[in-house]
């Protein structure tokens, strides 16, 4: 299970920390590598938990002989599929949080392909989106 709580309030101590440092212009280059960090470990979090909800469907699915055939269905057979393909499982098309949720992953792409951001992230607002986004999966 995933602790985005915990997340937030370690990005903040160490964002408060580099704040105090006295170097202003390498203090803006440490924040957006904090920011960009902790933005990934959260991102970590997150598709452990559409992974997890993807499991439950995929059980739910399997033990259900009225599952209907389909999109779900054929993503289902092989727990090694995308992404986009578990995401789909677990959020509902064209909504809110799953075109945030794809937005997000190029940002994350981005930062794991080894792109130092200029622009800075909003750690604890996606944070907070995470966390809610994580509720609102579909797990069976």
């Amino acid at each position: 299970m995933s602790d985005p709580e915990a997340v937030a309030a370690a990005h903040e101590i160490t964002d408060n920390l580099l704040e105090w440092r006295e170097d202003r212009e390498r203090i803006a280059d440490e924040r957006r590598i904090n920011e960009q960090a902790y933005f990934v470990l959260a991102w970590g979090q997150l598709e452990a938990d559409i992974d997890e909800a993807c499991k439950g469907v995929i059980g739910e699915g399997r033990r259900n002989a009225d599952w209907r055939i389909g999109a779900r269905r054929a993503c289902s057979e092989n727990l090694r599929m995308s992404f986009r393909n578990r995401l789909a499982l677990v959020s509902e098309e064209g909504s809110d949080d799953r075109n945030l949720i794809m937005e997000l992953y190029k940002v994350r792409n981005r930062i794991a392909h080894g792109t130092f951001l200029s622009e800075g992230i909003d750690v604890s607002g996606i944070i907070q989106d995470f966390f809610r986004i994580r509720l609102s999966l579909v797990r069976e």
